[in-house]
Formats: C-alpha cells, structure tokens, sequence
C-alpha cells in the first residue's frame, strides 16, 4: 500500500474496538487516591477491556464493569480484544507523531501497557462475571437504581 492511501493526520479505525487500560492509568488520569475509595462502590462503563475493575477486586475494591460486549463467551470476548489490540497497534504505529509517547516511555511501553491491560482483564473476565463484575449493557440505559455508585 503506497503512502498516499493513509491519512497521517489521525488513526483509522475501521470499526469500534475493546480496547482498555491499567488501573494505574485511571489512577493518574482521574487523580485518584484509591486508599479514600476503599469502602466505596466504582463502575466503571463502558469499561471495555479495562483491567481497572479486575485489579481494584484484587485490592479489595467493591468495582462493576459495564459494556455492551460482556454478554459474550468468555473465549469470544478474548479473541475479539486480542484482535482489536493487534488492530489498534497497527493504526497507531502509522501515526506515532500524533501522540506524546512520554508517559508511556515511547509507543513500545504504550504496546505492553494496553497488553497488560488486556490480560489482566481476560484473567478477571470469566470468574468476574459469575461474580457480577462484568455486566453486559447498552447505553444509555444502566441496570442499576440511583446512587448504587459512589463513583462512575
């Protein structure tokens, strides 16, 4: 494919993709102290394959995941996100100039931090969802009463 074909000034994603990120990303995103959230219910939606709520249960966290793929098998949703991550890798290695690599310490850090991610959740999914962890929806309307969540 010749260069003129890619558009260099955004990525290309050619559908919606389950993708997520580390609780240690939310953590700095959302300036989180997690130690005031500890008696606290979280839900996190659409979560994706975020491996937010798998390592918040593992602190003891009481987190709910939501999106709208969770109401498929266990060994569908895992092959979906590893294709979609090799998807999204690919998109964003044609455009690395269009984002700061900093945080990440370059795209490579980038590629093990959504991999990380992406593997804790697929750890979690299974057992977390006979527990009620992942909870398939469509938005915007939720399953839950009013004030179930001390922070979404």
């Amino acid at each position: 494919m010749d260069d003129s074909s890619h558009n260099h000034d955004a990525i290309q994603l050619d559908r919606v993709v389950f993708f997520g990120r580390t609780l240690p990303e939310y953590v700095k995103f959302f300036n989180l102290d997690l130690s005031y959230w500890q008696s606290s219910k979280i839900l996190d939606c659409p979560s994706g394959a975020a491996s937010f709520v798998a390592e918040a249960h593992q602190m003891g966290i009481d987190a709910v995941a939501c999106d709208l793929l969770f109401h498929l098998d266990p060994k569908v949703i895992i092959e979906k996100g590893k294709t979609d991550y090799d998807h999204v890798i690919e998109r964003v290695s044609l455009v690395p100039h269009l984002y700061n690599w900093e945080v990440y310490g370059g795209i490579e850090g980038f590629k093990e931090c959504r991999k990380i991610a992406f593997q804790r959740f697929a750890a979690d999914y299974e057992n977390g969802k006979v527990q009620g962890r992942y909870i398939p929806v469509e938005l915007p309307k939720l399953p839950f009463s009013d004030k179930s969540f001390d922070l979404v």
